[in-house]
């Protein structure tokens, strides 16, 4: 078996004759899985052209000519390796609720949602994996206090499900602070709007990130037109949001979302004050309590959500 022709002709330089034709013994004796070591070396391509400053569907594209297969190959096949590194270097990624005398504690860890690299799972762990996910929204049903901190460690997820959060905790009537720490991004920046207000506060040592709405798409031009729509008008909702929140113009958040190519730049507390995506740094203000809404009636507003969603919590 000819191992450079299988995997790549980008791959022949950086390999010596020796481990060449080693490797293609072990394929030859069924000791190496070809199918992923192929897809290891698709990643590793990606990662190199990325680094050269190419953007990350032009090097799964330029991946898919060079292994003459199909970009949804190679795509399926960063993602999958994306996934399995993400398993060893990535906190869980959970919503974890609990009641104390006073408050109900909702910590937002990891990844937001639905991850995009579980996308390409069967179809039986795609509807464990949400299904997990709506019971932890579901919970916020049963808050037992009339006051809710929520505190968000996340780098970002899924728009949609970061809505959900968002209309799920604004639903509740309830009193809800918010707080940013460590690198807080893209998703989890709409989660962290949906305080009441005045209580949007970011640690001092946070990073933040607001950016424009991506996805990998493949198809057609009438397909592709039509994604790109999508994400115009998921730009208008996210800039909207925060133009909600922060008493700035839509245009002025959208131009900031849309800075360095749409890519955003990572904002120092102080910025994200300034920029009315948070209220006050923690530890600089003191948080702002007042009248708070009874527990009926913020649990009529959640379970009214939760009702609209298709969310049978009785």
């Amino acid at each position: 078996m000819d191992f450079k022709y299988n995997i790549s002709p980008n791959i022949r330089p950086c390999a010596s004759r020796r481990y060449e034709r080693l490797i293609g013994i072990l394929l030859q004796c069924d000791m190496l899985d070809k199918s992923k070591l192929e897809k290891l070396a698709m990643h590793r391509r990606v990662e190199e052209l990325i680094c050269r400053s190419r953007g990350r569907c032009h090097a799964m594209a330029v991946v898919a000519e060079e292994f003459l297969c199909s970009y949804e190959k190679v795509r399926r096949a960063v993602y999958e390796i994306d996934k399995q590194i993400s398993n060893f270097t990535t906190m869980d990624s959970t919503i974890k609720i609990s009641n104390e005398a006073d408050v109900t504690i909702i910590d937002i860890e990891g990844t937001i949602g639905l991850a995009e690299s579980w996308q390409f799972d069967n179809p039986e762990s795609r509807v464990a994996t949400y299904e997990k996910f709506r019971e932890c929204v579901a919970r916020i049903a049963d808050v037992r206090n009339s006051h809710i901190r929520v505190n968000i460690r996340s780098t970002g997820g899924d728009v949609n499900d970061a809505m959900l959060i968002y209309e799920a905790l604004r639903a509740t009537g309830a009193h809800v602070t918010t707080c940013c720490y460590g690198y807080t991004a893209s998703a989890a920046t709409i989660v962290a709007q949906a305080a009441s207000v005045g209580c949007r506060l970011i640690a001092p040592t946070t990073l933040y990130l607001v950016h424009n709405s991506l996805c990998s798409v493949e198809g057609n031009a009438e397909e592709i037109a039509a994604e790109l729509e999508l994400l115009r008008q998921t730009d208008e909702c996210i800039a909207e949001t925060y133009a909600r929140h922060s008493g700035r113009s839509i245009e002025q958040m959208a131009a900031l979302m849309s800075e360095n190519g749409g890519r955003g730049r990572w904002l120092s507390p102080d910025e994200v004050v300034a920029n009315g995506l948070a209220d006050a740094i923690e530890g600089e203000a003191t948080e702002r309590v007042g009248p708070a809404p009874s527990k009926q009636d913020a649990k009529r507003g959640v379970m009214a959500l939760l009702g609209a969603l298709g969310i049978d919590v009785d």
